[in-house]
């Protein structure tokens, strides 16, 4: 705010364990996923029964790479 504007934070968080296995899920589909076609048309990348586990006594997995629509994360979490 030196030269009077206001300008956000540039500091970013660093990624978590979730963001790290969250990231390598991504890389593995863009890698080895298969094209499949969707009622739009613009098709999508898929691998069969990948998995993210997470052991909750280390703390809960909060992606921070993914935006995600807050309210849906509530709902979620109270389903």
């Amino acid at each position: 705010m030196a030269d009077g504007h206001f300008s956000p934070a540039t500091e970013t968080v660093p990624p978590t364990h979730a963001d790290r296995v969250y990231q390598a899920l991504l890389a593995d589909i863009l890698e080895n996923g298969q094209k499949r076609e969707d009622r739009t048309g613009t098709g999508t990348l898929g691998v069969f029964g990948r998995q993210m586990r997470f052991d909750l006594a280390d703390g809960f997995p909060l992606l921070t790479t993914k935006k995600l629509h807050t309210r849906s994360i509530i709902i979620e979490l109270l389903w």
